[in-house]
């Protein structure tokens, strides 16, 4: 027998389906649930045959055979009368299936199984339906998201270019470099990025970086940035250093090269250069091309080869205490030619100490000569120093915590002692009546150009010409303004300062500019 509810075959005797869990009524198997007879309830079974209908009454026009048998019993007081309704006989075909329009079964199963069954590859079909309409949403979404990302790459690329490039119009390089390096981490693949960042910097006239960004886009994988190169080198200046050697001396091509890069900062490059070795049998200038690797540049040394270094003068200088000495950069070489030759040297100190009188001996070192060259540097004990002095104010600095102010000093004078020093000179003139003068009544001579330095502190008065008023005064001004005087000039005595400037035990109480009419 089979379940009405689903068409699942099941065993006599079950009271309910295994496969939907509905009750089942015991029903022969040889009698299908699809078709019930019409029979009063708690009938006798039937024993007596069917009463055959006139068979004009079975069609009645409809499309049935409305043929009906009667089967009547007596069972004492009624008559109980079964009918069972024909169907015409048809064939039907149901997803792929044959049945017969009379019949309660399918290809051997019964029509309520092959309901279920249909029903259930509907629901199957369904679910597969749904499945994949799920996946199509899901995939336009993720194909969406790919395109809003890319967009909003690009709108971020573009926002982080446009921020780069007016940084550029203001000079200020520092920010834009921030800004273009933010648009390359967006995607660091997009060569469109770092040729409009290469096009910004070389409009600019800032090829160094232009080159950098085009390297570092080669760096990260970005194809045909080989050509973009070499195009940004042939628009670099040819880096140019001299250098000078000794005949049949030992010399090696330096291994780097100072670059101001952008024509600001500087930095130490390496170099490769076109040849290794260097021949300095003969006399004479040579040439060498090279490649600061890193950065493009392209570099050209000037080699002298002169005549081999028979002797290097030694040097005799004499400061006073106190002052400041600075290292000549070049010594005068003899040649085994007996010709001269001014040479580079390195010294064993980079700053003298003269705070103490004495002799300091200095040892340096020439290249293409073994022998130390000798600086013997007279440190004169500092006198004291008391009165009053006039001289040009050469330089006003500080030091060790100290201020300190450099002189030339001048002898001045005034009245008939400034005549009579301009007739020594020979600068006397004469009026109409023969007498001699001086023009503004003051006589100035200068012969030594020696620089002497004089401390000043806390407690020294400085005094600038105020033009200001009716007459010509001095007022006091502040250290730093004196200072920035003494570099750019005042209006009465113009870029140089002449002062007046009294001394007490070699310091400075008192610094006044001078008036000349």
């Amino acid at each position: 027998m089979f379940c009405k509810n689903c068409g699942f075959s099941l065993k006599d005797g079950t009271r309910f389906c295994p496969n939907c869990g509905a009750r089942v009524e015991q029903v022969s198997s040889e009698q299908p649930a699809a078709f019930s007879q019409l029979d009063d309830v708690g009938r006798p079974e039937r024993d007596s045959e069917p009463v055959q209908l006139d068979r004009s009454e079975k069609n009645n026009g409809s499309g049935f055979d409305a043929g009906i048998e009667v089967n009547k019993q007596d069972t004492g007081s009624n008559i109980h009368m079964d009918y069972t309704m024909q169907m015409p006989y048809t064939k039907q075909t149901v997803n792929n299936q044959t049945m017969n329009s009379n019949s309660a079964f399918v290809n051997g199963q019964p029509v309520a199984g092959v309901a279920a069954k249909n029903k259930r590859k509907n629901k199957k079909l369904k679910y597969v339906i749904i499945s994949l309409l799920a996946v199509l949403v899901l995939a336009l979404g993720v194909v969406g998201g790919i395109v809003l990302k890319n967009n909003l790459h690009s709108g971020n690329i573009k926002s982080s270019l446009e921020a780069g490039n007016n940084y550029i119009s203001q000079n200020k390089f520092s920010e834009a470099k921030t800004a273009y390096q933010k648009a390359i981490d967006l995607d660091k693949g997009n060569k469109d990025t770092y040729l409009k960042i290469r096009d910004e910097y070389v409009k600019a006239g800032r090829l160094d970086d232009a080159y950098y960004i085009i390297k570092l886009a080669k760096q990260n994988g970005v194809a045909d940035m080989d050509a973009q190169l070499k195009d940004i080198e042939g628009k670099f200046q040819v880096e140019a250093i001299e250098d000078t050697a000794s005949q049949n001396q030992d010399y090696a091509l330096p291994m780097d090269v100072t670059l101001k890069l952008n024509g600001e900062e500087e930095v130490k490059a390496a170099v490769d250069w076109n040849k290794g070795a260097v021949n300095t049998s003969k006399v004479g200038t040579f040439e060498f091309a090279g490649v600061a690797k890193d950065y493009g540049r392209p570099v050209k040394l000037t080699l002298k080869v002169i005549a081999k270094i028979s002797s290097v003068k030694g040097i005799m200088a004499t400061v006073n205490q106190g002052e400041e000495y600075k290292l000549p950069e070049k010594v005068t070489a003899v040649m085994s030619d007996k010709s001269t030759v001014d040479m580079k040297v390195t010294w064993s100190t980079a700053k003298v100490d003269t705070s103490q009188a004495g002799v300091q001996k200095i040892e340096g070192t020439v290249s293409g000569y073994s022998p130390k060259v000798i600086l013997t540097l007279t440190i004169k004990p500092k006198q004291t120093v008391s009165g009053n002095k006039m001289g040009y104010i050469k330089k006003v600095y500080e030091e060790n915590g100290k201020k300190y102010i450099q002189v030339d000093e001048v002898e001045w004078y005034t009245g008939d002692q400034a005549i009579e020093e301009a007739k020594k000179d020979g600068n006397a003139e004469k009026d109409e009546n023969g007498q001699y003068f001086v023009p503004d009544d003051y006589y100035m001579r200068d012969n030594t150009h020696d620089i002497t330095t004089y401390e000043v502190t806390d407690s020294t008065v400085f005094k600038l010409l105020d033009l200001g008023g009716a007459s010509v005064s001095a007022k006091v001004v502040t250290y730093d303004a004196f200072k920035t005087a003494s570099v750019s000039g005042t209006s009465v005595s113009g870029s140089q300062l002449l002062c007046s400037i009294s001394i007490s035990n070699n310091i400075v109480t008192n610094i006044e500019e001078q008036y000349r009419p």
